[in-house]
């Protein structure tokens, strides 16, 4: 049985490597490494499952954000209905969440919910 009750995405650019390295061990402490991986500068997530650790992922992020950084982490809490956003803009880290249902609906309209 396929139990998937989230599923997170992120990209974040550029990515430090002190950014990568802690990303990997924390996905490694909770045996979701695979998650993981690089493409040139850009860090990418990409999970579906039961648990991913989406606060302390942000609070990494946060953590190693420069003026250059950009990109979003997405967490989709499906056994809630809940999209939770962390959005990245330079050294600013914001966070938004609203029910799944209006962020398809934004969707359909051709909007970015951000």
């Amino acid at each position: 049985m396929n139990n998937v009750l989230v599923k997170t995405y992120a990209s974040i650019c550029p990515a430090s490597d002190g950014l990568y390295s802690a990303m990997r061990t924390l996905l490694e402490d909770w045996h979701v490494e695979e998650a993981l991986s690089r493409r040139g500068d850009t860090m990418l997530i990409s999970y579906e499952g039961i648990y991913f650790p989406a606060e302390q992922a942000a609070q990494i992020i946060g953590a190693h954000l420069d003026n250059k950084s950009e990109g979003k982490l997405d967490y989709l809490d499906l056994e809630n209905w809940q999209l939770h956003r962390y959005l990245i803009l330079g050294r600013h880290l914001a966070y938004r969440n609203a029910s799944l249902d209006l962020s398809l609906e934004y969707c359909a309209q051709g909007r970015i919910l951000g």
